[in-house]
């Protein structure tokens, strides 16, 4: 139940800081693995591009993932820092604020965005709970 201050709308949940959740944090891992692996920190240029590559591709099959070149950089560089990158949003702005200074989205689309992101998500952990043997 809504605080008799929001009304119909929600109007009280403006100020929120709100965390999206684009990539999966395994995805970020497993690239963040291989950017860390011996091979790659002697030879990096290589490494680097292939988890650009890696997460460009991402992006063109997950609608919500960034696909902007300096949003994928950044996040890269975030991976290499050993951290996860992280995307917030204040719900009354509604542009998404990336890693290292980046911006995701145009902000007219956060209304709409919410209950898709929910969907992806919903959808990817169906579809990973059913591979799951437990």
């Amino acid at each position: 139940m809504l605080p008799a201050a929001c009304g119909r709308g929600c109007e009280c949940f403006e100020d929120c800081r709100i965390r999206v959740v684009l990539r999966a944090t395994e995805v970020y891992a497993e690239i963040g693995r291989m950017l860390w692996h011996p091979v790659s920190l002697h030879n990096p240029e290589p490494a680097r591009q292939r988890a650009f590559g890696l997460l460009e591709k991402m992006a063109a099959n997950l609608s919500v993932a960034p696909s902007d070149p300096a949003v994928i950089n950044a996040e890269i560089d975030e991976l290499l820092e050993g951290d996860i990158p992280y995307f917030v949003a204040v719900a009354r702005e509604g542009r998404l604020h990336g890693p290292r200074g980046t911006y995701w989205l145009p902000p007219s689309i956060w209304l709409k965005l919410p209950w898709r992101i929910g969907a992806v998500q919903i959808s990817l952990s169906s579809e990973i709970s059913s591979r799951r043997r437990w």
